[in-house]
């Protein structure tokens, strides 16, 4: 795609890449370290927030509550510094 080709081409005039072959390879190792990353939190993290969930339910609140209280934290911060 041409898309592709075009972020190819931006990599390689950087200087920082050789060759399109060696920004493919260090792209699939990115990949493959992401997906290491995520196997391991699945088979590690995951499991333990599971259970302290399960713990205590109650604890839990819901991601929309969570992301206004970090809203309305950053609105007054940034008022403040106005």
């Amino acid at each position: 795609p041409e898309d592709v080709a075009r972020r190819v081409e931006l990599r390689l005039a950087t200087g920082d890449y050789e060759s399109e072959s060696a920004i493919v390879t260090a792209s699939l190792r990115a990949q493959m370290d992401s997906d290491d990353q995520f196997a391991d939190w699945t088979r590690n993290a995951l499991p333990d927030a599971l259970a302290e969930w399960r713990a205590a339910p109650d604890r839990v609140r819901p991601a929309s509550e969570v992301f206004e209280g970090v809203l309305a934290r950053y609105e007054a911060r940034k008022a403040r510094e106005s």
